[in-house]
């Protein structure tokens, strides 16, 4: 598939979130994918991309992964696209507290469940016990809303 090259200008206060309008569908998809340094191995990417004044492109993908979801994070339309259906909600929760926040596994289990709790998810311990399949899209969509709180992204 060949998409039209389109520039993309927009400025984000700390803080604040930002929502993208645009057709098709996929171009912003594939643009936030890109501002992740998710795109697709085949894409290219040009231009210039900064967050806090410092240049995305072309950062190591180490570097980016301590990014990723400690200073940007994007929640997608379909969670269960992010969300992996061999382990349960809570083992995905704790993955993101432990790398962001520093917690051992009994206190990582304690903040998802609490996470679960502030994102409206009735019952969180039994949920957090739970595999991806199992929940409502809504629920799952509260999960990824879930998974992005601990790290606190900008």
């Amino acid at each position: 598939m060949c998409w039209p090259s389109a520039a993309w200008t927009w400025r984000s206060d700390r803080a604040r979130c930002s929502r993208w309008s645009a057709s098709p569908a996929a171009a912003k998809t594939l643009t936030a994918l890109s501002v992740l340094g998710l795109q697709p191995p085949a894409a290219r990417v040009t231009g210039s991309n900064r967050l806090s004044g410092r240049e995305l492109i072309g950062l190591p993908p180490k570097q980016l992964r301590d990014i990723r979801g400690k200073d940007i994070a994007m929640v997608f339309q379909e969670p269960m696209s992010s969300l992996n259906p061999a382990f349960t909600i809570g083992r995905q929760i704790d993955e993101v507290t432990r790398r962001h926040e520093n917690l051992g596994r009994r206190a990582a289990r304690t903040r998802s469940i609490d996470l679960l709790d502030l994102v409206g998810v009735p019952e969180p311990a039994r949920r957090a016990k739970e595999y991806p399949h199992q929940l409502s899209g809504g629920m799952r969509q509260r999960v990824m809303i879930a998974m992005r709180s601990p790290a606190r992204p900008n």
